[in-house]
C-alpha cells in the first residue's frame, strides 16, 4: 500500500472472530508506504513498510500475543 497513516494488525481465530480488542495493535502511527506482511513460522508477525517521504524503512515484530517486540517504532532499515 501507499500513502496511509500508520499501520495496525488484528488476529482472527480459526472461526475468524477478532483476538485482540478494538482495532487491534497499533504497529506505528503517521505516514507510510509500501509495506508487507510476512509470518515467522513461531507465531509473531512481521511488518516491514516506508516513513513517508522520508525514504526511510522499518521492520517490526509483533508476538502471537499482540506484543511490538522490538523497539516502539520498529528497527530502521535504510537510510
Amino acid at each position: 500500500g501507499t500513502g496511509k497513516k500508520g499501520i495496525l494488525l488484528q488476529k482472527l481465530d480459526s472461526a475468524g472472530k477478532l483476538v485482540w480488542s478494538g482495532s487491534g495493535i497499533r504497529v506505528i502511527s503517521g505516514d507510510t508506504t509500501n509495506y508487507s506482511l510476512s509470518f515467522d513460522g513461531q507465531g509473531s508477525a512481521i511488518i516491514s513498510w516506508g516513513a513517508g517521504a522520508s525514504g526511510e524503512s522499518y521492520i517490526q515484530r509483533v508476538s502471537a500475543e499482540g506484543t511490538i517486540l522490538w523497539k516502539d517504532k520498529g528497527i530502521r532499515l535504510s537510510p
